[in-house]
């Protein structure tokens, strides 16, 4: 009984730790890719926040629009964090797109390696599949 509970644990973390390197070279491969491959996996709102970012840096609003309304309804720990990025470095759009999907793709494999540690941790890596 003990040599089976051992085999389907380390099915677990094997397949749990599969599935955090295929999310990880997914997104990789988007990362890598053309503009025009880009622009499909970037959501509406990752636009709205890095318009909102580039705003809050060139005129100290939080604004969509190029300071003709001031934006609420967002969270501000993304942008602030995006803020960071767009007043350290001043990218061109494309950059900024990139450098939003390469932001967008640590948060979620951190977030994964997190789960899998702990699932690792309490000895319930199939954890990882039922909580993400």
């Amino acid at each position: 009984m003990r040599k089976s509970r051992l085999n389907l644990y380390s099915f677990w973390v094997i397949t749990s730790l599969v599935i955090v390197l295929a999310i990880a070279y997914f997104d990789l491969q988007i990362v890598a890719s053309e503009d025009v491959i880009q622009v499909q996996y970037i959501s509406d709102d990752a636009y709205y926040y890095l318009a909102l970012a580039r705003n809050f840096t060139a005129l100290g609003l939080w604004t969509f629009d190029s300071g003709h309304s001031v934006t609420s309804g967002f969270h501000p720990l993304l942008a602030y964090l995006l803020f960071v990025i767009y007043w350290a470095t001043t990218p061109t759009m494309a950059e900024f797109v990139k450098y939003g999907l390469v932001f967008s793709s640590l948060i979620t494999i951190v977030s994964l390696l997190i789960v899998w540690v702990f699932g690792l941790k309490f000895g319930k890596p199939h954890y990882f599949i039922f909580r993400v």
